[in-house]
């Protein structure tokens, strides 16, 4: 039986591997992070929850169009939902200087 955890066959379908790749990659890296950033400012618990809670829709939403064969409608969503979460908080904390500016890098290079 198949999960959303499947590691798609990296030959006969090399766009779904990389989608799966990137969601898992950039998934445990964000939420490292986060944990990370719990500990060394602990009064900001609840924003720290609940971007770690968007990093797993994002992961969840990704890995389970992937799994149900709409690779090309994962990549897209993907790379939205990437967007989307670096740009957002930057309306609101710092605009063109915050630090999640920087991450927009990352977003080109998965597109």
């Amino acid at each position: 039986m198949n999960n959303i955890f499947h590691v798609p066959n990296k030959e006969n379908n090399y766009q779904s591997y990389m989608v799966y790749a990137l969601t898992i990659i950039w998934s445990l890296i964000t939420a490292t992070v986060l944990f990370i950033e719990l500990f060394y400012f602990p009064h900001l618990w609840s924003r720290w929850l609940s971007l770690l809670g968007i990093v797993l829709f994002i992961a969840v939403v990704s890995l389970s169009l992937n799994h149900f064969r709409r690779t090309r409608s994962a990549s897209w969503i993907l790379t939205m939902m990437l967007w989307l979460y670096i740009t957002i908080p930057c309306y609101s904390t710092g605009g063109i200087f915050a630090p999640g500016i920087l991450s927009q890098m990352g977003v080109i290079l998965t597109a």
